[in-house]
């Protein structure tokens, strides 16, 4: 492990950007469509803090690379 950083990947941010909007609308859309209960909710929150999470880790990664 050296104090290297990784490289960016900046053509893969986009669509993975993408799909976790699409996936959050999807869940929500579910959630209040269908009476199953508070799984759909879990699911969108779920994954709208792991997408917050990797926007967060990519924003301080690219003003890392370019201050």
């Amino acid at each position: 492990m050296t104090g290297t950083p990784r490289p960016l990947r900046t053509g893969k941010y986009w669509p993975v950007l993408m799909l976790d909007i699409s996936a959050v609308t999807v869940f929500l859309v579910l959630a209040l469509t269908l009476p199953a209960g508070p799984w759909w909710w879990i699911l969108a929150a779920l994954w709208t803090a792991v997408a917050c999470r990797r926007a967060l880790n990519q924003h301080q990664a690219r003003t890392r690379e370019h201050p």
